[in-house]
């Protein structure tokens, strides 16, 4: 998929959703499961996934400097489930395969942030993308 700055959040969550659906055997998630916007999941969409991009930095400009031509992009996923830490890491794995298959880097890697019943593990990616490159 060729990249277009405008759209990037939609075509990253939209690759990321599609790849986990289709690796993950177990637990079958649906599109309830995945959510670019911060809420507190409902337990029927438990365990859930949040795409968040956290930062951003111009890159590629030119001598005009008009346009936003590309940048570094950092988005953070939240995977949080109320059955087990092995649930989220079994998830987890499958977002780290998706963010690798569009050659995002950790910058930091998945860690664990248990709160009363819902485990949770954060990582956060980032990469270099320009107009018309290839995710």
């Amino acid at each position: 998929m060729k990249v277009d700055l405008e759209m990037l959040d939609d075509q990253i969550f939209t690759i990321l959703v599609d790849f986990v659906k289709t690796h993950l055997l177990e637990p079958e998630l649906s599109d309830d499961n995945f959510s670019t916007t911060k809420s507190n999941p409902m337990e029927s969409e438990l365990p859930f996934v949040y795409l968040k991009r956290i930062n951003g930095i111009e890159m590629a400009d030119d001598l005009e400097a008009i346009d936003i031509h590309g940048g570094l992009y950092t988005y953070e996923v939240r995977v949080t489930s109320n059955v087990s830490q092995d649930e989220v890491s079994v998830i987890m794995n499958e977002v780290t395969k998706a963010m690798k298959s569009m050659a995002f880097v950790a910058t930091s890697l998945p860690v664990y942030a248990d709160i009363d019943n819902l485990h949770i593990k954060v990582a956060r990616w980032q990469r270099e993308l320009d107009e018309g490159d290839t995710i």
